[in-house]
C-alpha cells in the first residue's frame, strides 16, 4: 500500500502485515490474519476516507477443510503508531455475519470521488454485497444485488477467476 503521495507504507501477503522496512508490524505478532495468499483477490487495502494515516485491510479467511466456509474479515492499520511505522489497531472484525464468501473482493470509488465501495460475492449464490466505506467508517449493513449465475463453489472453483469493476463505475462482472 502506498500513501496519497505514492510512498510505500506497508504490505501484506495475506498472513502477515509488514511495515515499509519489511518488518512485521508489532500488532501482527498475535494477528490471527487467516488470509489466503494463494488467491489474487483474497485481500485488499482501502484508505480510510479523510484519515491520511488509517487504512482498512479486508481479507478472506483461508479455511481448507471439508467444511469450506471462507468469511470476510477486516483489520484497521494506523500508520501514526510505532513512530510512523504503523500498527494494527483493530483485528479480525467479522463482516456479513459470518456468511461464506467467494475468494474474490474488489473495490470501486463512489461517485462522490471520496468514499469507496468494497464489493464481493456470496458463496453458492448469485448475490453480490457492497459495503460503503466513508469518513464515518464501514456501513453496518451491506447493499445486496443479485444477478448472473449462482456460483456453486467448491474448494476448487471458489478460487478461480477474478471480479472486476469498470474504472468508470458503470459495469461489473464476476468471471469464473
Amino acid at each position: 500500500m502506498s500513501d496519497k503521495n505514492g510512498n510505500f507504507v506497508f504490505a501484506s501477503e495475506g498472513y502477515i502485515v509488514y511495515n515499509r522496512l519489511y518488518q512485521q508490524m508489532p500488532g501482527a505478532l498475535f494477528f490471527s490474519l487467516q488470509g489466503n495468499s494463494s488467491n489474487g483477490q483474497g485481500i485488499i487495502t482501502i484508505p480510510y476516507p479523510d484519515h491520511d494515516s488509517l487504512y482498512y485491510l479486508f481479507y478472506i479467511e483461508n479455511q481448507f477443510s471439508s467444511h469450506f466456509t471462507p468469511r470476510l474479515r477486516c483489520a484497521l492499520i494506523n500508520m501514526n503508531k510505532q513512530n510512523g511505522m504503523g500498527d494494527i489497531v483493530m483485528k479480525d472484525s467479522l463482516l456479513l455475519n459470518g456468511d461464506s464468501v467467494c475468494l474474490k473482493i474488489t473495490a470501486a470509488q463512489h461517485c462522490n470521488k471520496k468514499d469507496v465501495w468494497l464489493i464481493g460475492h456470496r458463496k453458492n449464490s448469485n448475490q453480490y454485497f457492497s459495503y460503503l466505506i466513508t469518513s464515518n467508517g464501514i456501513s453496518s449493513v451491506p447493499v445486496y444485488s443479485t444477478g448472473g449465475l449462482i456460483n456453486n463453489s467448491d474448494n476448487y472453483y471458489n478460487h478461480k477467476g477474478y471480479m472486476k469493476v469498470s474504472p468508470i463505475g458503470d459495469k461489473n462482472s464476476s468471471l469464473f
